[in-house]
């Protein structure tokens, strides 16, 4: 019982798969309009034809089931998604050396992410989702660049070419450094896209209010 000490018994209906979820899962904080629907789930009886909302095991919440298993990823990947997040807000610091204001919003728009993993707002990760596709797209601009005009890397045209062994090594090794940074660029944005359409959007707050009436 310990392991399930913060967590609420979720269950489908019709069918009764279950589930634990934390007791912040967005999808088992849905608010409703009616709070009789509260009443009902801490004093309704039991029915063979009827769920019911208490059991050995605590307090149930109905989920549909599709949503249940997103209630689920979602967990399964905040953790880690909030360690990228926290690691992107001290790297924030670094925007700084470029000039204040470019440090207060790189930080303003990592902070805001970061509280979207406690809120579960898809208002506040939009903006940081945006946030990092502009970063793929200095990545991916940077490669181009080192490769299309090297002198602005601070190597010649005809480095490949002319230069000396030493030079061409540097020259080749940014390419790698630069494209590397791109790709870890791009599956963090991929990383952070998939929680954010993990997280509950109006139209799925309203199912789940409906179906527990339904259900209830």
């Amino acid at each position: 019982m310990f392991k399930h000490k913060n967590k609420k018994h979720v269950t489908v209906y019709p069918g009764n798969t279950t589930s634990y979820l934390d007791n912040s899962n967005p999808y088992i904080m849905i608010d409703t309009d009616d709070e009789q629907l509260d009443t009902e789930t801490t004093n309704s009886s039991a029915t063979p034809s009827t769920p019911s909302t208490l059991d050995s095991r605590g307090a149930i919440v109905y989920l549909p089931e599709d949503l249940l298993q997103k209630a689920k990823l979602l967990e399964e990947n905040n953790c880690l998604v909030r360690s990228i997040i926290m690691i992107d807000i001290v790297m924030s610091g670094l925007y700084f050396l470029d000039g204040l204001l470019s440090g207060l919003v790189c930080m303003f728009i990592s902070t805001s992410g970061y509280l979207a993993t406690i809120y579960y707002k898809r208002s506040l990760m939009i903006c940081y989702l945006a946030y990092q596709y502009f970063q793929v797209f200095l990545r991916l601009a940077n490669v181009i660049i080192i490769m299309a005009i090297p002198q602005q890397y601070g190597y010649n045209r005809t480095v490949t070419t002319n230069a000396t062994a030493h030079q061409n090594e540097g020259y080749f090794l940014n390419i790698a450094v630069y494209f590397l940074l791109f790709v870890c660029q791009t599956i963090i944005a991929c990383f952070i896209t998939k929680y954010y359409k993990l997280l509950p959007n109006n139209e799925e707050r309203q199912r789940i209010k409906s179906y527990q009436h339904d259900t209830i």
